[in-house]
């Protein structure tokens, strides 16, 4: 509005990095701490701001990059309802943490996002940089098998579909202030989410319920 441009128009790069960028912003905006507030319209990514006396260029909806934002936006929305993590303390530090916060020569941060439970917990990454990284170490808290939650680089939503491991198994590799680390690929302009695989337990492996016993008179 006024001549601000919108925040697509902010991002730098041709065409497509402009999107691969506008796609971060908004999934570092989404895991990172604070109530949320998106004026209306980003959900597809319009080039030109918004005026008073014209509606809002849904038409953009024909086009491919600017349909694959909004699938993005809608499945962004989803993922952070879902995820405990991302909301359940989103005013203080109990709810979040620095992994790697220094990184500037590579353009990266790192952060955990926590809930009421250990398994609820995230572990964030974002690559500001145009450039992608293969078997980047990543700390973790726990031991087991690890999940790419969510990645913003996907295809779907108009990203590179840069090769990406589904699951990764924690080494005893203590790294980030974490006892355990991962290694995985990070794609190019992109925000990743990883979340600890919890293994369902069977009915074999379920205790037994107590049976309860009347008193003797």
């Amino acid at each position: 509005v006024h001549s601000k441009r919108t925040i697509l128009d902010k991002m730098f790069g041709d065409y497509n990095q402009k999107f691969d960028q506008f796609r971060l912003l908004f999934g570092y905006l989404m895991t990172h701490p604070g109530k949320k507030l998106s004026f209306m319209g980003n959900e597809f990514a319009p080039f030109l701001e918004w005026r008073v006396d014209e509606s809002l260029e849904w038409f953009l909806l024909d086009y491919p990059k600017h349909r694959e934002i909004h699938t993005y936006i809608k499945e962004l929305n989803k993922f952070y309802r879902k995820e405990k993590a991302l909301w359940i303390d989103d005013h203080s530090w109990a709810g979040f943490e620095w992994l790697e916060p220094n990184n500037s020569e590579q353009s990266i941060l790192i952060f955990k996002r926590m809930g009421a439970d250990e398994k609820d917990t995230l572990i964030t990454i974002i690559n500001f940089c145009p450039l992608s990284y293969t078997d980047y170490q990543i700390g973790v808290p726990a031991g087991g098998n690890y999940r790419l939650a969510f990645n913003s680089d996907d295809s779907n939503f108009g990203g590179t579909g840069f090769k990406m491991k589904k699951t990764m198994k924690a080494q005893p590799t203590p790294l980030h202030g974490q006892e355990y680390s991962v290694s995985i690929n990070i794609p190019p302009s992109a925000m990743v989410v990883l979340k600890a695989v919890v293994p369902r337990t069977s009915a074999q492996n379920k205790p037994a319920p107590v049976k309860k016993t009347k008193a003797k008179k």
